[in-house]
């Protein structure tokens, strides 16, 4: 029993870390790519809020069993933060959840490129985690 407990504690720990990360990572190429303005420009304390709680609770979808194999668990984790994340930046209370699913709403710069974000911060940190060694 305390095994499940730490190993959940560990899991919701590294979802938050990593999506705090994903942030600063998406901050950062805001930076760099001035061009492009659609990335996050502003950087505070309550970017990071939402995304760590949700990175946390995704992050605990790592303790069920994996069906297809860990990287695709890691990736559909990772995929689903960056729809809670997207749903933050777009007052989540108030859009219907299919509206986002519709041909352009994903196809977006900043959707993409944040899901994109996602995958590659989350799957460098699971993977540095899940070395044996």
């Amino acid at each position: 029993m305390m095994n499940l407990y730490m190993r959940s504690c560990f899991l919701y720990g590294t979802g938050a870390v990593s999506s705090a990360l994903t942030v600063f990572v998406f901050w950062i190429l805001g930076k760099i790519l001035s061009g492009w303005g659609f990335l996050l420009r502003d950087l505070n304390i309550d970017n990071f809020y939402g995304p760590m709680f949700w990175g946390g609770v995704c992050g605990l979808g790592l303790l069920l069993p994996p069906k297809y194999g860990r990287t695709i668990q890691f990736m559909l984790c990772a995929i689903f933060a960056a729809l809670l994340h997207i749903f933050m930046i777009h007052n989540w209370l108030n859009v219907r959840f299919f509206s986002l699913f519709n041909s352009t709403a994903l196809l977006q710069k900043t959707e993409l490129c944040l899901i994109l974000t996602y995958i590659v911060v989350w799957g460098g940190m699971f993977a540095l985690i899940s070395r044996k060694g």
